[in-house]
């Protein structure tokens, strides 16, 4: 059971919530911060850079056993910075730290205090 905080435990509760996923992909060369929502949002210090339908992340199981799924983050490469960065030298993102987040947000679309850590592993191939 995960535990949720006063504030967060209301907005699931909430008749009218979300969720959105956040996610850290840091390259050598920096961080790039991208939410699946379809605003920005300021979590973690960090602006978000929406992507919403552009980025998707596949289905992650959580269990209490440690396991070593893994899962795929998938972009459409309208993005020409992306783009440079995934076709890049393997140095640029192998073995590179990935952390995915869930933030809630209430009726009014903003973040219902800090993202919950969901997952968190490193960068392996890059398939274009």
């Amino acid at each position: 059971m995960i535990p949720y905080t006063t504030g967060q435990g209301t907005t699931i509760n909430a008749t009218v919530r979300g969720v959105t996923l956040l996610v850290d992909l840091e390259f050598a060369s920096g961080t790039i911060y991208a939410t699946t929502f379809s605003v920005p949002i300021v979590a973690n210090g960090e602006t978000y850079t929406a992507l919403g339908n552009v980025m998707s992340v596949s289905d992650f199981r959580e269990s209490e056993v440690l396991t070593t799924d893994k899962l795929s983050i998938k972009l459409s490469l309208v993005n020409t910075a992306m783009l440079a960065y995934v076709i890049g030298p393997a140095s640029e993102y192998r073995n590179r730290s990935v952390r995915i987040y869930a933030q809630l947000v209430n009726d009014a679309y903003l973040p219902v205090e800090a993202p919950i850590l969901r997952w968190a592993g490193y960068m392996d191939k890059v398939r274009v």
